[in-house]
């Protein structure tokens, strides 16, 4: 397992985890979350899933 691997894991836990809270963020992008702010935490959280 490379270094970025577990320090992924370690922040967010396994990729279940992770999709979960992109469901969640997904859920109150404009609501609870503005619509900018999640646009970003969505991109960089499916940029960390698609790295190997």
């Amino acid at each position: 397992m490379q270094f970025s691997e577990l320090h992924s894991r370690k922040i967010f836990g396994d990729t279940n985890e992770l999709e979960h809270k992109l469901n969640e963020v997904s859920a109150q992008s404009g609501k609870h979350i503005d619509s900018k702010a999640a646009s970003y935490l969505l991109r960089d959280a499916k940029a960390l899933l698609s790295k190997p």
